[in-house]
């Protein structure tokens, strides 16, 4: 999907929304437990059978970062709705993988431009791009600086207050010897 595919509005085949729950799961194809429902996506990296590849379509959104048009476009701008379906138990797993996989791709765009700035000889910008390069790959390995940790300690136990612990368990309570 390229970017302009991204900017396409979603119709749902069936309601977003039955009684006063959101459809999540049955949403999928694979997934559906709704007799007579007629999911809109499929869990498969590609579209097939009229149903949209749920995966496919949120990664061709990994530029906005926000959500904002994902959720204008495929929920109808109803953020109860997407909260409801990213916290959910199957859906939020399968928004949970697409999430990072956005994120990485975002990063991954964002070295690209920035490895494009560093090689460029005639943007001013490039000595700045190969620090940040350098230092990514240096800071990793980088050791702590500053103060170090105080450890806590563990108490000491004196075996003489242990003893005398013991003992006087096993002598009894002042009560306990009263009553006998």
């Amino acid at each position: 999907m390229n970017n302009t595919d991204a900017k396409r509005k979603i119709t749902w085949k069936d309601y977003r929304k039955i009684g006063q729950r959101f459809v999540t799961q049955s949403a999928f194809s694979e997934l559906n437990t709704i007799s007579g429902y007629k999911p809109t996506f499929t869990t498969a990296d590609e579209d097939h059978d009229d149903l949209i590849s749920f995966s496919k379509l949120f990664l061709s959104y990994y530029k906005d970062p926000s959500e904002q048009q994902f959720v204008e476009d495929v929920f109808e701008g109803d953020w109860r709705h997407w909260k409801n379906f990213k916290e959910s138990s199957v859906a939020g797993e399968i928004y949970k993988t697409l999430r990072q996989q956005a994120d990485e791709m975002l990063v991954g765009d964002a070295m690209k431009k920035v490895l494009e700035i560093a090689f460029d000889d005639n943007n001013k910008n490039n000595l700045q791009a190969l620090k940040f390069i350098i230092d990514g790959k240096t800071s990793k390995t980088k050791e702590k600086v500053g103060r170090p940790k105080k450890e806590k300690k563990e108490p000491e136990i004196n075996s003489k207050d242990l003893l005398a612990d013991i003992q006087r368990l096993n002598q009894g309570s002042p009560i306990e010897k009263r009553l006998k």
